[in-house]
């Protein structure tokens, strides 16, 4: 699995330069959750929603 969205380059300077981070820290913790829930539901077997 890739760390970066399509077209995006995280090996570039560009977030050192701009001090602005790559993606939104709301779609980090969302990310964060969806990954959570799936251990969860995997290890309890059945689904969980957000």
């Amino acid at each position: 699995m890739s760390n970066t969205r399509m077209g995006e380059d995280l090996s570039s300077p560009d977030m050192v330069e701009t001090e602005k981070e790559p993606f939104p820290p709301e779609e980090t913790l969302e990310i964060i959750k969806v990954f959570v829930l799936g251990k969860r539901s995997r290890e309890k077997g059945k689904e969980i929603y957000l």
